[in-house]
């Protein structure tokens, strides 16, 4: 999280307002620059080397951001892993990192640290104290992410050119971020979006409350909790409007918030509509990669005029779209989104990330499909495939978007087929018979035809659609029997 030096600055302007809040405790940032303080020369002396990573592989506590700023300002990259994820999954991402300590939560939820070097376990409450070292490590710098996997393996992300600071203070600028605002935290850590939004609102000095991932917890923490804002991927955040709408179904939901983020992937026409009724206008949307960071963000005006916007680039961000030769398309033609930014990643863990140059500028080549508008604002009409022509692709969000108006049609995904160059539409819906499952699959071909699709078409009907907990569509989980 933030390092040592900015918490020092606020818990000297204002030492005794909360730094972070959890159900059960609140950590001043008094108390919050002592914890950081007391771990960080033994954490110094037990990472020395300069290659030094860490794995975390626990839910957001309270210890977690004492340690992770402890890291930050010793300058040891460290990444999350989703605790929920299949062991294989986890197994693959801890190999890939080598990480020199895995913080995992132990019994009763506090941190246990394993230091993979030596095999020692050590207790967050039990880390040594030892003697302040008068030597510096001089590191350079070094981040590391993974992606969603939504269109393959994840992939291992690794910066070295630093860009938090410059993002924060645009953030903080705009849209006014400071000491009052509270900044409910109820994303896993695996989304590193979430985490990234907290440490602009700390180092603008406001609170983070630390909220479970639940519909329901996270509706009585913006009602209750005087949250001021916080960030929900598009599946979270329609249930909590569905939760919120069941139990104020003619009123505006009473609440202090004031900025609601949302993005990672489409949002809904109607959930946007929803959400304004619930909460006025409030939402935001973003738009961006584990690659490219924040490049793209609509406003509630922006999303009252067209809720199928993507928004305006950022400061720092430049958004083209080019053809399949790589050459840069008027506004208005459909091609693939390349990104260049003083965020942008430099590489993965097994290879360059592929980008074209422009205007001497690398930008990365995305694997989303999109037009600058008339306005300038940027249209994703989905997400393809590498090895997929982008102009037949055809507009997949607003397919999704026909697909749910469909009767008995609870819910759909589609999602590009690199291995067979065509589309997977997952439709759920439950208790149809045969005849009526044929007659969705027969409808969805001809809705994708008339959204401009000119790709095979392969439908499942499905009980439910299934998401990751960083709100990402899960077909594997999906395809499963239901409880697996």
């Amino acid at each position: 999280m933030i390092p040592l030096e900015t918490i020092m600055r606020h818990a000297a302007s204002f030492p005794d307002a909360p730094a972070i809040e959890t159900s059960g405790a609140v950590l001043s940032w008094s108390g919050y620059r002592k914890s950081v303080s007391d771990i960080t020369p033994w954490l110094s002396r037990v990472l020395s080397q300069p290659t030094a990573t860490v794995v975390v592989e626990a839910a957001a506590s309270a210890q977690v951001f004492s340690l992770t700023s402890a890291l930050a300002t010793l300058g040891v990259p460290w990444v999350a892993v989703d605790p929920s994820a299949s062991d294989k999954k986890r197994r693959d991402q801890l190999k890939r990192v080598s990480p020199d300590m895995v913080a995992r939560s132990g019994e009763g939820g506090d941190l246990v640290l394993h230091l993979t070097r030596t095999g020692d376990l050590v207790e967050f409450d039990s880390i040594p104290t030892v003697p302040r070292s008068t030597r510096t490590h001089k590191r350079p710098f070094r981040s590391l992410g993974f992606t969603s996997g939504t269109t393959g393996t994840a992939k291992l992300v690794r910066r070295t050119v630093p860009s938090e600071a410059r993002r924060n203070a645009h953030f903080i600028d705009r849209f006014g971020f400071g000491p009052n605002d509270r900044f409910l935290l109820a994303m896993p850590l695996s989304h590193a979006s979430g985490h990234g939004w907290a440490r602009t609102f700390l180092t603008a000095g406001a609170t983070v409350v630390i909220g479970k991932p639940d519909s329901e917890a996270i509706a009585s923490r913006i009602t209750e909790g005087a949250i001021t804002a916080t960030l929900l991927v598009p599946p979270v955040l329609e249930e909590v409007i569905a939760t919120l709408i069941r139990d104020h179904p003619r009123s505006q939901v009473p609440t202090q918030l004031r900025f609601l983020l949302t993005g990672g992937r489409h949002v809904a026409t109607s959930l946007v509509a929803k959400t304004f009724r619930v909460f006025g206008p409030v939402l935001h949307s973003y738009y961006g990669t584990t690659e490219t960071g924040v490049n793209a963000i609509a406003n509630p005006q922006d999303l009252m005029i067209d809720p199928r916007t993507s928004g305006y680039a950022v400061d720092g961000s430049s958004i083209r779209i080019i053809n399949e030769e790589g050459e840069i398309l008027p506004d208005g033609a459909v091609g693939r989104v390349v990104i260049g930014s003083y965020m942008n990643a430099g590489s993965y863990d097994t290879g360059q990330i592929p980008t074209v140059m422009i205007d001497s500028v690398d930008h990365i080549l995305t694997a989303d499909i999109g037009y600058i508008g008339s306005d300038a604002d940027l249209r994703i009409l989905g997400r393809g495939s590498h090895s997929i022509a982008a102009t037949a692709c055809g507009d997949i969000i607003g397919l999704e978007e026909d697909l749910r108006l469909l009767p008995g049609v609870g819910g759909a995904a589609v999602v590009a087929d690199s291995i067979r160059d065509g589309l997977y539409v997952f439709l759920a819906a439950s208790n149809l018979e045969e005849g009526d499952k044929h007659l969705l699959r027969y409808l969805a071909a001809r809705l994708a035809a008339l959204r401009g699709v000119r790709l095979p078409i392969a439908t499942k009907v499905v009980p439910e659609l299934r998401f990751s907990p960083t709100g990402k569509f899960d077909s594997i989980r999906t395809l499963a029997p239901i409880g697996a």
